[in-house]
C-alpha cells in the first residue's frame, strides 16, 4: 500500500499520537484521579476546568506543582496511573476512523505517551485498538528523546506528533518532527499555537488534510 505522501520520492509519514487527551477523551479520568492522588495526601484537589487550566507535563511537574511534596512526586505519579488504569476513557470523536485510515494507507503509526506504557496497552485492549499500532511507548518524561529516533536520518520521511499540551508541540520541535497540536483535548488553541505548533486542528479528521500538505506550517 502507499501512505500519504505531500509529493513524488517522499516516503508515507510517521504518524505518531500523544495518548491522554489527544486518541482518548480522558480530562475528566485524568482530573479524578489527580483528585484522588492529592486528597490521599491531605491536598486540595482542583476540579475538571481548573485541572486542565493548571495541567503541564511531565507527570512529577504536574504533581509539584499542585502540591505533591518531593520526596512524594514519583509515588503520586504512580497513584496516578493506577488510578487511571482502573477507569476505562471513550476515544476522541474521530479518533477511530482517523487510525484505520493511516493504517489502510501504510502509515506507520504509533503513540508516545508520559503515562505508562501498562495504561496505554490497557486502553487499547479495551478499546480493541491494538492492531492498530506499531509502535507504543509510555512512560516518556522527554518525548523528544524517543522522537529523535524516528527523526534522525529520516530526509524523506516526514514525521508527524499529535499531541494536545505545549509539552508535545516543544518535544515534536526539539526533535525535529512536525508538531500538530490538537486542540480538542487538554490545552486551547491559543496555548499550542504559543508554544510553537506548526499546525493546530480542533478535530482529528483535520489531520488528513496537514498530512497531504506540503510539511508547510500553516499561516
Amino acid at each position: 500500500m502507499t501512505g500519504i505522501s505531500a509529493g513524488s520520492g517522499r516516503e508515507a509519514p510517521v504518524v505518531l499520537f500523544d495518548w491522554n487527551g489527544t486518541v482518548v477523551d480522558d480530562i475528566e479520568r485524568a482530573a479524578l484521579a489527580a483528585a484522588a492522588v492529592l486528597r490521599s495526601r491531605r491536598l486540595p484537589a482542583p476540579g475538571v476546568r481548573e485541572f486542565a487550566a493548571r495541567f503541564t507535563l511531565p507527570l512529577e511537574q504536574l504533581f509539584r506543582e499542585l502540591g505533591v511534596n518531593e520526596r512524594q512526586v514519583a509515588s503520586a505519579t504512580n497513584q496516578w496511573n493506577e488510578f487511571m488504569l482502573a477507569s476505562p476513557a471513550p476515544l476522541q470523536h474521530g479518533a477511530q476512523g482517523l487510525l484505520d485510515f493511516l493504517v489502510q494507507q501504510g502509515n506507520l503509526v504509533g503513540v508516545i505517551s508520559a503515562a505508562s506504557t501498562e495504561l496505554v496497552l490497557s486502553d487499547l485492549a479495551r478499546l480493541q485498538l491494538s492492531e492498530r499500532l506499531e509502535l507504543v511507548c509510555g512512560g516518556a518524561g522527554d518525548k523528544a528523546i524517543v522522537l529523535r529516533q524516528f527523526t534522525a536520518h529520516r530526509r524523506n520521511r516526514r514525521v508527524f506528533y499529535v499531541g494536545d499540551t505545549e509539552h508535545d508541540v516543544q518535544a515534536a520541535r526539539r526533535a525535529g518532527a512536525i508538531a500538530v497540536g490538537f486542540a480538542g483535548g487538554y490545552r486551547p488553541a491559543p496555548a499550542l499555537a504559543r508554544a510553537g505548533a506548526d499546525h493546530v486542528i480542533h478535530g482529528l479528521a483535520e489531520l488528513i488534510d496537514v498530512l497531504t500538505t506540503s510539511g508547510e506550517k500553516t499561516p
